[in-house]
C-alpha cells in the first residue's frame, strides 16, 4: 500500500512540474509575437460608444499617429 502511495505522489509531483516548467518556457523564455521586430501588429479605432459600428478613424487622426509614435517603426491605415 505504501508503495502505491508513493508512486502516485511522484508522479503527481513530476506531473506538476513538468508542467509549471513548460508553461514558464512558454511564457518566459520565448519571446512573444509582437515583441519581434518587423512583426506587423494591429490597432483599432473603436467608435462603439458613439454608435458607429464601424472601426474607422479619421485621416487627420491617423496623420497625428504617425507624428506622435514613438513606440512604433510605422503606422499605416488602410481602408476596406
Amino acid at each position: 500500500m505504501s508503495t502505491v502511495v508513493a508512486v502516485l505522489s511522484l508522479a503527481v509531483g513530476v506531473g506538476a512540474n513538468a508542467a509549471l516548467f513548460s508553461v514558464g518556457h512558454a511564457m518566459l523564455a520565448r519571446p512573444l509575437a509582437l515583441c519581434r521586430r518587423g512583426s506587423p501588429g494591429h490597432a483599432a479605432f473603436d467608435q462603439s460608444s458613439h454608435g458607429v459600428l464601424w472601426t474607422t478613424t479619421a485621416p487627420a487622426n491617423l496623420l497625428d499617429w504617425q507624428a506622435q509614435a514613438t513606440s512604433f517603426e510605422a503606422i499605416a491605415g488602410y481602408r476596406w
